[in-house]
């Protein structure tokens, strides 16, 4: 602020030359000050050129299985919470969601791409907050454009192309020396929604269009539009995840061992 007054003493009796020189020392510590505080402004505002821009708030507790989801899409959170609570009860859980790069095209399109994406995530998690969880989970959802040849033994034999729908999950643990994957039930999308994404729309977008919704991605999903709310996308997840956490459960029967005779 402008100081309207008598000057203080102390600049009273300083020479010009010595008014001078403290006056270029404060140009100084002002660009100093500035410097520091846009080193730390770009965590609000350029998050992906700090290490720490995403940090979630994670501080591993007594007792407490911390678990990294590679994804910030609170369906997908709660399908791993659920699996994680059923399989392991007596576990005290810390779950944190954080965004993740998939290094897939957003909609994958075929079974290896999508399972690829699943644990590119995983692994993208993990590199972000190495050491700092117990497990850390890529969950993916693809499709792919496959033909079905059924034959009824009596000469009879049924040809369905389809666009089939899925999702894979990946489970690394936090010491580095385990992964386990599975993959979700699958099923049909119908001809119209076939077109849509073959056309180039992701599945998500195109359920929205079709049926009117908003960000059903993080909601019943596709899976839970078609069955009526049978089956939402959480528990659709969940069960996969389920199978992802077996050798994590049943540790002693996943070493390598000597099969009798």
């Amino acid at each position: 602020a402008e100081y309207m007054g008598d000057p203080p003493p102390f600049f009273s009796v300083m020479s010009h030359n010595n008014r001078i020189i403290f006056g270029l020392i404060g140009v100084a510590a002002g660009l100093s000050l500035s410097v520091v505080y846009n080193r730390f402004s770009c965590c609000r505002q350029q998050p992906t050129t700090c290490a720490k821009s995403q940090d979630p708030g994670i501080g591993k507790k007594a007792g407490t299985k911390v678990i990294i989801v590679a994804s910030s899409n609170k369906t997908k959170i709660q399908a791993v919470r659920s699996a994680f609570e059923k399989l392991f009860p007596s576990f005290a859980l810390e779950l944190h969601g954080v965004a993740a790069k998939s290094g897939v095209p957003d909609q994958p399109m075929s079974e290896a791409e999508t399972k690829q994406g699943a644990f590119n995530r995983a692994c993208h998690a993990k590199s972000l907050y190495a050491g700092e969880a117990d497990f850390y989970v890529g969950l993916e959802g693809g499709v792919e454009r496959k033909v079905q040849t059924l034959d009824c033994g009596n000469g009879e034999v049924l040809v369905q192309p389809g666009l089939e729908c899925f999702a894979w999950m990946v489970v690394l643990d936090g010491k580095g020396t385990k992964v386990s994957t599975a993959r979700t039930g699958s099923f049909f999308l119908p001809p119209i929604l076939q077109k849509m994404v073959e056309d180039g729309m992701e599945l998500g977008h195109a359920d929205d269009v079709l049926f009117k919704r908003t960000n059903s991605k993080e909601d019943t999903g596709t899976v839970g539009i078609l069955t009526n709310g049978a089956i939402d996308r959480a528990a659709y997840y969940e069960h996969a995840m389920c199978l992802a956490l077996i050798p994590f459960l049943q540790q002693e029967l996943y070493v390598q061992v000597q099969v009798p005779v």
